[in-house]
């Protein structure tokens, strides 16, 4: 019985330690592997943009589904966004479309919900990364937002319990996100770090 458990905790010692073994070679930085990505994002950048862009950095990751390096790259306008080889297509992606829309949405929204929302710890604003891409988006003259169909995801973090306001709260922002912002699609969700005697978490899409 003894050697069964013996043998049982070497194999799960091996496993462990094989597993170990794969994620340090996601996180331990491969100069020659960063260079290759920097020089396929360069490549990229120069046949797809038309305005200043400058990689900074590789990104490198176990957890995307369609990519495992990126380069980080800033645009002239401010924009941070990945360039990478998706591997599921082999084909060249950016993400500057999503991370613009992003960074357009939080700006017009973060004053309200400072006001407004009682006990937010953060939020969270996010597109697809390949919207862009899915609708054929011309990345040196993107439109605005407003004029999108694609659905941005919202996510507001209360450090709080829920409350019985929340509901008078939550449709208020519904309703500033449709008529002030003017947004076409939408999904928003209020999530709470502390439980309470009501766990209801508020959510819409439209």
């Amino acid at each position: 019985m003894r050697n069964i458990l013996k043998i049982s905790g070497l194999v799960i010692l091996v496993f462990l330690l094989g597993v170990g073994f794969i994620v340090m070679l996601y996180v331990i930085d491969n100069p020659f592997k960063e260079n290759e990505v920097k020089e396929q994002a360069r490549e990229y950048l120069d046949n797809h943009f038309e305005t200043q862009t400058d990689i900074y950095g590789v990104y490198n990751t176990a957890n995307a589904i369609n990519f495992d390096n990126a380069a980080r790259v800033r645009h002239e306008d401010g924009t941070e966004f990945l360039v990478y080889k998706n591997i599921l297509n082999e084909q060249m992606e950016d993400t500057y479309v999503a991370n613009k829309w992003e960074n357009q949405l939080s700006n017009e929204i973060d004053s309200y919900l400072e006001e407004k929302i009682k006990g937010m710890n953060y939020f969270d604003v996010r597109y697809d990364d390949r919207v862009g891409i899915e609708n054929d988006i011309e990345p040196n003259s993107p439109p605005n937002f407003r004029n999108a169909n694609a659905k941005p995801f919202i996510n507001i973090n209360l450090k709080r319990q829920p409350r019985e306001s929340d509901e008078e709260t939550f449709n208020a922002f519904i309703q500033y996100l449709k008529e002030d912002i003017m947004i076409k699609h939408v999904s928003v969700q209020f999530l709470y770090d502390q439980k309470g005697p009501n766990d209801k978490e508020w959510n819409k899409s439209f």
